[in-house]
């Protein structure tokens, strides 16, 4: 039985970290999403930008965050712990971009090794300590987002440069905290999707497993 428990968990794991790391990877690169803040809240107005140099910088801003070697746009100032905490969010989102090109074949390979050997039903159990841990983490975000906004930084960032003066480093002006609670939002949303998509395949299995007499 224990065997079983962590053969489970081990597959589930690999997955589960698919999942969150690819809607990471979605959220990151949904522009629409930013967008729309841009227009709602005006965003632009904030440094005397019109709406569609915002999302010019935007872009230049996520290219930097993602492809080695690109340089950071010194179009607004920046501040050296500015420039120090982007470089350090740019290591955090490559590495979230590899782990997320190899575990995806990595789930994939997991998921079709446990459909061949009809075990898919042994995910349930991490499915649901999975599902217990995300709507805790969500109600936290909903309850005081502000919190969970600090207590996360804090447990990324060994150091305060993540808190922007916006006098000396204007850019965070046009990044604000709803935008980051929105995007939060949809990576959770995005798991939750994953999560429910799988649970019903396993929940399938199990009951066509079933003896026809229970049934």
């Amino acid at each position: 039985m224990l065997k079983i428990r962590l053969t489970s968990w081990g597959w589930w794991s690999v997955i589960f970290a698919a999942l969150v790391c690819g809607a990471v990877t979605l959220t990151i690169d949904c522009v629409p999403l930013y967008g729309w803040f841009v227009h709602s809240h005006r965003l632009g107005a904030q440094v005397g930008w019109s709406a569609k140099q915002v999302i010019a910088y935007y872009l230049r801003l996520l290219g930097y965050l993602q492809i080695p070697g690109v340089q950071l746009s010194h179009t607004l100032p920046m501040t050296t712990k500015a420039v120090v905490h982007f470089h350090q969010v740019k290591v955090l989102m490559v590495t979230n971009n590899c782990l997320t090109c190899g575990l995806i074949p990595a789930a994939w390979f997991s998921w079709h090794r446990l459909g061949v050997r009809r075990e898919r039903w042994l995910l349930l159990r991490p499915l649901a300590w999975t599902t217990l841990g995300l709507v805790m983490v969500v109600g936290w975000m909903c309850l005081d987002f502000n919190s969970f906004f600090i207590t996360f930084h804090q447990v990324l960032f060994r150091n305060s440069d993540w808190l922007f003066n916006p006098r000396t480093a204007p850019v965070i002006k046009l990044l604000p905290e709803s935008f980051f609670a929105a995007s939060f939002g949809l990576v959770t949303g995005l798991v939750g999707i994953g999560i429910a998509v799988i649970w019903r395949s396993c929940r399938r299995e199990l009951v066509d497993e079933e003896p026809e007499e229970l049934k």
